[in-house]
């Protein structure tokens, strides 16, 4: 008996010690990223680019008001780079389609009149105001009514264009809205007045567009590649163009060559 406990003595001595020496390993959490804001002050706010998009954005305050506001009432409380996902910048709209290009921007936080307004902005010169005292914005839109001879006339209706050449193999790509403003892949804006792109969206909303038959080309050296994307509230179809330089190009519809045609004059001539 008096080996039995003895026993157990041990067992129970054993067990402790090796508990006493065992270890823990703790894994530290990674850091959540944090944005580093600019310091609010003119040394600070000094770039050009952040002043004119303050500026813009104080405009917009202004109008927003109730009542009537100097430019100098309104405090800036906050101002942080950010890059965003896409073009809406943070503040997508209901049945909207936006460019899918990742973009550099900041948040930028006023106050005026007891009021707080966040803006989202690029680094040039557009500037979205996403919310007031924390609600965000969102605008109506009416329901599209179908008109004769078109599918619908989306009020949404956007417009990808990109081109490759056999000279190089980057893509250049154009995002075509109806207001007249087209948007580069850097993000560069080119403005127009909206009748002179009306023809391209008459042309693509017609049923006919979505209808013509396209040669299938899988491969081609030295070619000119052409793609039209066309997204709107319902769907979105593609037509690639693809035309040779060795031997019998080929045959694609008239008209759709006719419009790719004006499409890349017009896109063309700011370049020049």
């Amino acid at each position: 008996m008096k080996k039995f406990l003895l026993l157990l003595v041990v067992i129970s001595s054993l067990m402790l010690a090796c508990r006493g020496t065992a270890t823990t390993k703790t894994i530290a959490k990674p850091a959540s990223p944090v944005a580093t804001p600019i310091e609010i002050g003119e040394a600070s706010l000094g770039s050009g680019s952040i002043q004119k998009l303050l500026a813009e954005a104080k405009k917009i305050v202004m109008a927003k008001a109730e009542v009537t506001i100097a430019a100098d009432e309104i405090n800036t409380k906050q101002v942080e780079e950010q890059q965003w996902a896409d073009r809406s910048l943070g503040c997508p709209q209901p049945n909207t389609m936006y460019a899918q290009v990742v973009t550099d921007g900041y948040v930028m936080v006023l106050e005026a009149q007891e009021s707080v307004y966040e803006f989202h902005t690029d680094t040039k010169d557009f500037v979205v105001l996403c919310m007031i005292d924390g609600k965000r914005l969102i605008e109506e839109k009416s329901t599209p009514v179908p008109t004769s001879g078109k599918m619908t006339d989306f009020p949404n209706t956007v417009i990808v264009y990109q081109r490759q050449t056999h000279e190089s193999d980057d893509w250049q790509q154009w995002t075509i809205y109806k207001t007249g403003q087209i948007e580069k892949a850097d993000g560069s804006i080119l403005s127009i007045e909206p009748d002179e792109i009306t023809w391209l969206f008459e042309f693509v909303e017609k049923p006919a567009f979505r209808e013509m038959e396209i040669p299938s080309v899988t491969e081609c050296d030295g070619c000119l590649v052409q793609t039209l994307t066309v997204h709107d509230s319902d769907e979105s179809h593609e037509v690639i163009v693809i035309e040779q330089t060795n031997g019998s190009p080929d045959k694609y519809p008239e008209v759709l060559m006719k419009n790719l045609s004006e499409l890349w004059n017009l896109l063309e001539e700011p370049e020049k």
